[in-house]
């Protein structure tokens, strides 16, 4: 993959969030619960590139942040999520948004979209 900034890559994981219709609410809470956790991560590192094996380190503070019981694992798993969306734009040039089913509709049990936001 070639070399993106964290900030740039962030906001095209928010722009292609968007692309699925997400309300408003739920694109803010990626944004604030997500990214700017790992954001913040790479900024006290001085870290302006995004790396793969940072976002590892970060998964591995946020693990043992939960294991000291000083985050939920509600946040936990939205920073887990965070990384996922990154790693997966970084190292493929695209999104694929995986939906459950909740019983309500008659959708498969696992249904993919891909975008590709290196156009």
């Amino acid at each position: 993959m070639k070399e993106i900034y964290v900030s740039q890559l962030i906001e095209n994981a928010i722009e292609q969030l968007r692309t699925f219709n997400f309300k408003p609410s739920t694109i803010a809470a990626y944004e604030h619960r997500s990214f700017n956790p790992i954001r913040e991560f790479f900024d006290e590192r001085e870290e302006k590139l995004y790396s793969t094996e940072l976002s590892v380190t970060f998964l591995t503070v946020t693990n043992r942040l939960f294991e000291l019981q000083q985050i939920s694992a509600k946040t936990k798993r939205f920073r887990e999520k965070g990384v996922y969306v990154l790693d997966e734009l970084y190292l493929t040039g695209c999104l694929v948004w995986k939906m459950r089913s909740t019983g309500k509709c008659n959708v498969t049990l696992c249904q993919d979209t891909k975008i590709d936001f290196l156009r």
